[in-house]
């Protein structure tokens, strides 16, 4: 099957979804659950909450990892738009060392206390 295009005519393809202004991820790690909250709703962010098991009091729990990563591998920063999907998950106490680790855009570490 052949299949031509006519000199001169010019087509455009887009893919994707149209989403607001691009800013920086922020970077939620470390921060209260409702801190993360709070700083997603005026960011304009909507997002999905995995649960660790081990949720006591979810006033006081942690964001222990986030997607997408504040920064990419080589150490950029990612940009997210107005309206986009962030996953957070949260646990009563993080390790620091986890935290830590999962700031940088690698595979997802979970310790066990």
């Amino acid at each position: 099957v052949f299949v031509g295009l006519l000199v001169g005519v010019s087509f455009g393809v887009f893919v994707g979804v149209l989403v607001g202004e691009q800013f920086e991820v922020p970077d939620l790690i470390s921060l209260q659950y409702s801190e993360a909250l709070a700083l997603l709703s005026t960011s304009g962010l909507q997002y999905t909450i995995d649960w660790s098991d081990d949720i006591t009091d979810s006033t006081t729990a942690i964001v222990y990892d986030q997607f997408p990563k504040t920064l990419n591998e080589l150490g950029a920063a990612n940009m997210i738009g107005e309206g986009a999907v962030m996953q957070i998950k949260v646990k009563q106490n993080p390790s620091i060392q986890e935290m830590q680790y999962n700031k940088i855009a690698t595979p997802s570490v979970e310790t066990t206390q």
